[in-house]
C-alpha cells in the first residue's frame, strides 16, 4: 500500500477521514480550524483545492497533447477521479499545514471543488472542435 494510501481511509459521512497520525475532527490544540463549519471548507481548504482541480486539468490537457490528440471537447474528468485527487493531492497536502483531518462530507465538497475548478481550467484552455 502506498503512502496516500495509508494516510486516508474512506470514511462514512458521520465519522472522519483517517490518516496517518489518526483521526481528527477537531483542532488540535494551537491550529487553524480547516472547517468553518461542520460541512463547510475554509477558505485555506478551497484555494488549495482549486489550484488541485486547475493542475489536474494542465496535467491532462499535456497527456492528451502529447498522445497527439487534440484538447477540444467536454471536461473528459470524472467525479470519481476527482474524489482520488483529494485524497492523494489536498489531504496530505492539509496535513503539512497542520490542519486537522476533514470529515468525508467535506471530502466529498472538495471533490466537487476540485473537479468544478478542472473542468473550468479545461473549457477555458480547449482547443475549438471545428478547427479539426
Amino acid at each position: 500500500m502506498d503512502a496516500a494510501a495509508t494516510r486516508v481511509a474512506r470514511a462514512t459521512p458521520s465519522r472522519s477521514v483517517a490518516v496517518a497520525s489518526g483521526t481528527a475532527s477537531v483542532p488540535r490544540e494551537g491550529r487553524v480550524s480547516t472547517t468553518t463549519s461542520t460541512d463547510e471548507l475554509s477558505p485555506l481548504a478551497r484555494s488549495r483545492a482549486e489550484h488541485v482541480g486547475r493542475s489536474w486539468a494542465t496535467r491532462l490537457r499535456a497527456a492528451i497533447v502529447l498522445e497527439k490528440r487534440r484538447p477540444c471537447g467536454g471536461w473528459p474528468g470524472t467525479l470519481s477521479e476527482a474524489r482520488a485527487h483529494v485524497a492523494i493531492s489536498l489531504l496530505p497536502w492539509l496535513d503539512t499545514q497542520g490542519q486537522p483531518a476533514v470529515s468525508s462530507r467535506q471530502c466529498e465538497g472538495a471533490a466537487r471543488v476540485v473537479y468544478a475548478s478542472a473542468r473550468s481550467a479545461w473549457m477555458e484552455t480547449r482547443e475549438s472542435e471545428e478547427d479539426a
